[in-house]
């Protein structure tokens, strides 16, 4: 058996299990108290699919833990004439990683697929990872994992806080032994131990780890790093979404790179990147302790010309960071990167610590271009320069004039990115035009920017990002020029919106994008594109498989789902709290998260069945504010099945079958 998985600690397994049946809930368990005292712990989910056979009639078992906590697994499953082989991280096709250790803690929502064989297990040995100087998350020294004879095992991921990283095993603890090699089968009870690196001591290629989760729909083509350090990734199949209800589905395929960054301290990342055709959103993030992922800042646009960029991070978080994480499954096609420098900056200043004034500007230059990151002027109608000290103005900084009280802004053709929070909480900031020559508009760049009623948009922007125009609640038109091709989560939340065109060249529109719009009625969609369509207003995708958005300013009081629909988008209702009246048809079987959020929903007609597991347990987020939510629906309809489903009005939690 080959290994393909990370490791069952390390890594989360998210199935899709072809069962219509509710799955049986059991409590967490081992470790000791489950409980922390926390009144609002993380939890996790782990689900023990019989994968073929029945646990005590049933088949899937799932299991709410603490995060951290270990849980025992469920009675031996039965498949007749078949033998039960344990539990093991894999899939249904028959794909199996490590053994479920029921000492491991559990990290990740997590799935586990019973084993099975035509005949009684083979014999097994201990294979033991000892951390040699290194700890696991739960504080031990080693890890153990039992492995059939013949057949391989991947290691775990202990940690070090002074910046060492694991650069492989070895059978002595000093590493004058046999390396051990994840790729041979095991044929004999075995200790292994860690041996360690400073990332600085090793070759730059060595520093590369370019890895796919088992569960990503994207595929990693193929790989490469250099000997001068260039990694080259390609990503193929279907491009995962950015967002989901348990974080960022972009590192599901990633190019990681070793260094050894101290807790509370700030860096500059510098490198060099390129596509082999096309243009890409590259972001990164922290990868901390194994276990952890940070995310850093807005990404950088890049194109099929090398250049070179820098992002900076904040203040890196508890124990210090192992690796800087680039994430690559949200887009297709051929990336190159090659890490040019990483190096600390002054904290005292946690924006742009060493930034230079010129007049009304703070700014600073990088590579003979400059970035503003501050404006202390008192004009109202400002225009930026193209130039500082005869050098391109080529940036808007991250929070560059946040609550400034400019009401104009005149950027220049120089600028190419206009940058996270740019002009956050301007809120007297009228009008804007954004010049052919910028490509992206980053996070919340003009987020709350209440007073804004008149946006211009470049033919050169490609990028609309997370929040980019979020509650900019006076903004009522806007024309996407047709150089967009991705419009991010809450790209529009909030705002005056009455109608809205999507270009052709628009490929991909995050979930939420336009959520909120309370005026919004229609969406228009150009025939000539090829990834969405609208039909009375809602956004489908193409095929009309997908409810993408049914827009907030609707105000009929019921609506019934296409029967071509078998996935409703996340947040695809979102604030339509006129409509009263859904029905989902049977062709639907998949409900994501934060779905139903702020919807008026008094009545639920299910005229099908939906896994569990396809059944998003955050369909409709947490209350907060007097929010409308959708209460206990999921658990009765997992509970009940097929049929109409009421409650009293918008504000009752619990729901009745009819």
């Amino acid at each position: 058996m080959k290994n393909v998985f990370k490791p069952f600690c390390v890594i989360a397994l998210v199935a899709i299990i072809g069962f219509s049946f509710a799955a049986l809930s059991l409590t967490g368990c081992g470790g000791g108290d489950n409980n922390s005292g926390d009144p609002n712990p993380v939890m996790r989910t782990i689900t023990f699919d019989a994968n073929g056979g029945t646990i005590e009639g049933v088949p899937t078992k799932t299991v709410k833990v603490e995060y951290g906590k270990t849980v025992k697994a469920p009675a031996d499953p039965v498949n007749s004439p078949k033998k039960f082989w344990g539990w093991f991280d894999g899939t249904t096709e028959g794909e199996y990683g490590n053994r479920f250790n029921p000492a491991t803690p559990i990290i990740w929502d997590t799935t586990v697929f019973a084993r099975w064989g035509d005949t009684a297990p083979p014999e097994s040995f201990d294979l033991t990872f000892d951390a040699n100087g290194g700890t696991y998350i739960d504080g031990k020294k080693t890890e153990i994992i039992q492995v059939y004879k013949d057949e391989t095992a991947y290691p775990p991921s202990p940690t070090r806080d002074d910046g060492y990283m694991v650069t492989g095993w070895n059978s002595q603890r000093d590493g004058n032994g046999t390396a051990f090699d994840e790729d041979d089968p095991v044929t004999a009870a075995l200790t292994v131990y860690a041996q360690w690196k400073k990332p600085e001591e090793m070759p730059d290629k060595d520093r590369w780890n370019v890895w796919r989760d088992s569960s990503s729909i994207a595929t990693l083509e193929d790989y490469s790093i250099d000997d001068e350090g260039l990694c080259t990734v390609t990503v193929s199949g279907e491009p995962e979404s950015n967002n989901h209800e348990d974080g960022w589905f972009a590192w599901k395929i990633v190019a990681n790179y070793r260094y050894a960054g101290i807790a509370g301290k700030m860096y500059e990342y510098t490198f060099e990147a390129w596509t082999e055709s096309g243009v890409r959103d590259l972001h990164g993030q922290y990868y901390q302790n194994h276990y952890d992922e940070v995310y850093i800042s807005d990404g950088r646009w890049i194109t099929t010309t090398p250049e070179i960029y820098t992002i900076r991070g904040q203040a890196l978080p508890k124990s210090g960071v192992l690796e800087l994480q680039f994430q690559l499954a949200d887009q297709l096609g051929t990336v190159h990167i090659k890490m040019l420098g990483i190096k600390e900056y002054n904290v005292n200043d946690p924006e742009y610590p060493d930034s230079e004034r010129l007049g009304d500007y703070w700014y600073y230059e990088t590579y003979g271009k400059i970035t503003i990151t501050g404006y202390e002027g008192s004009e109202n109608n400002i225009t930026i320069p193209a130039q500082i000290n005869e050098k391109p103005v080529t940036r808007i900084g991250d929070h560059a004039f946040e609550g400034c009280k400019i009401t104009s802004v005149t950027i220049p053709n120089s600028v190419t990115s206009i940058e996270e929070k740019a002009f956050y909480y301007c809120t007297s900031l009228t009008s804007i035009t954004i010049p052919n020559s910028v490509t992206r508009i980053g996070n919340d760049a003009f987020s709350d920017c209440y007073s804004l009623t008149s946006v211009t948009i470049g033919n050169g922007v490609t990028s609309i990002r997370d929040g980019a125009f979020f509650d900019c609640r006076n903004l009522t038109s806007i024309t996407l020029p047709n150089s967009v091709t991705f419009i991010d989560f809450r790209a529009f939340e909030g705002c005056g919106l009455t109608n809205i065109t999507i270009p052709d060249s628009v490929t991909m529109i995050e979930g939420g994008a336009f959520s909120y719009c309370k005026r919004l009625t229609t969406i228009t969609v150009d025939a000539g594109n090829t990834a969405y369509t609208a039909e009375n207003g809602i956004l489908y995708n193409k095929n009309k498989t997908v409810l993408h958005t049914y827009p907030a300013g609707i105000t009929t009081a019921s609506f019934t789902i296409p029967d071509s629909v078998t996935r409703i988008r996340y947040m695809a209702f979102k604030g339509c709290d006129r409509l009263t009246s859904l029905t989902i048809p049977n062709s639907v079987t998949r409900i994501e998260w934060d779905a139903f959020f702020g919807c008026g929903l008094t009545s639920v007609t299910f005229q099908g069945k939906i896994n569990p597991d396809n059944f998003s347990s955050n369909v409709s987020g947490e209350p907060s504010n007097g929010e409308h939510y959708i209460g206990d629906l999921r658990d009765k309809y997992l509970a009940g099945g097929i049929g109409r489903y009421t409650r009293p009005n918008n504000s009752i939690k619990t729901w009745t079958k009819h």
